[in-house]
């Protein structure tokens, strides 16, 4: 099981929420929507690490 550092949910989903209404501006570029993309699917694979981090956890407790 690989560690996973403290995520900040709420801070997390606010900074996706900006990325999508970035990508969704008719005036950005490629090439800066592509950086984008790739900074929320970090962001997406943090929170799904840390998501899966705290169900084994709760997994473990009601065994």
């Amino acid at each position: 099981m690989m560690k996973t550092e403290s995520v900040d949910f709420e801070k997390s989903l606010e900074e996706l929420k900006e990325i999508l209404d970035s990508v969704s501006d008719e005036n950005s570029s490629i090439d800066e929507n592509l950086k984008l993309y790739e900074k929320a699917q970090k962001i997406i694979k943090e929170l799904s690490d840390a998501l899966n981090n705290a169900k084994e956890k709760v997994e473990k407790i009601i065994q």
